[in-house]
């Protein structure tokens, strides 16, 4: 089992170099293996959420890659080619809740297959883009 990290928020910005280079909502921030002890700011920062799953180190290390920026600038931060599309249809119940709600009783949610991840994981931009 993994543990991943990834954003609940987009924080645009006028500037679109700025802009991609930024994570977005849905972006796998970090991941790391079950039990990992993640502090008590990660557990409960609103913009954050943590969710246990049954990936391998190479599933969770293709949704956390990162790649350059399309502007090939090496001094802004890397994006994610690939994120977690938390308003597919196909989200429902307690995964829902759990993303949407800041209190969130339950600091970790269990989603236990990497099947549940089926149609949720998403590329960005152009397959050109990519070289």
């Amino acid at each position: 089992m993994t543990e991943i990290m990834f954003l609940t928020r987009n924080f645009p910005d006028a500037n679109p170099r700025i802009h991609v280079s930024r994570l977005h909502r849905g972006d796998v921030i970090c991941w790391r293996f079950d039990g990992w002890p993640w502090s008590e700011a990660e557990l409960k920062n609103p913009k954050l959420r943590i969710i246990r799953i049954g990936l391998t180190q190479t599933e969770a290390d293709f949704l956390a890659r990162s790649e350059d920026d399309p502007f090939r600038n090496k001094t802004r931060a890397w994006i994610r080619w690939r994120f977690l599309d938390f308003d597919d249809a196909s989200v429902k119940g307690r995964l829902r809740s759990f993303i949407r709600d800041d209190s969130r009783p339950t600091p970790i949610f269990d989603i236990g297959d990497a099947r549940s991840l089926d149609g949720i994981v998403v590329e960005k931009g152009n397959a050109e883009d990519r070289v």
